[in-house]
């Protein structure tokens, strides 16, 4: 027992020095942990469709402090919209070529048509 105290001292110092690099897999976690994974949803009540700039970033929910997902198509059909806790607009769309749901903030958006509702 003494042997595997001394060992986890050892180790625990090491680390404190900086001498021993973290397992990726911490590492990794901490990345992800730096955004919310929980993807926010709303209700699809409006007619509309948005046409998103080439490269837009897309996210989990209505904030740059959300997970972003994959790229989307430029094309998308709107759900409806909200404004962010920091007081940003952003449209929950589904994309037009692969049906995935995301948020858009607004400054990334080209154009709007339809009719367009509040979540």
């Amino acid at each position: 027992m003494r042997k595997h105290l001394l060992a986890a001292l050892a180790a625990i110092s090491m680390t404190s020095l900086g001498l021993m690099a973290a397992p990726a897999a911490s590492a990794n976690a901490s990345v992800a942990a730096a955004c919310d994974n929980n993807f926010i949803g709303g209700p699809n009540n409006s007619s509309g469709s948005l046409q998103a700039q080439s490269g837009a970033v897309w996210h989990k929910g209505p904030g740059a402090n959300y997970c972003t997902i994959p790229s989307q198509s430029g094309l998308a059909y709107v759900w409806c919209y909200t404004t962010s806790s920091s007081g940003n607009f952003w449209y929950l769309a589904r994309d037009s070529n692969t049906s995935q749901l995301g948020w858009i903030w607004a400054a990334y958006v080209n154009s709007t048509s339809g009719s367009i509702n509040h979540c």
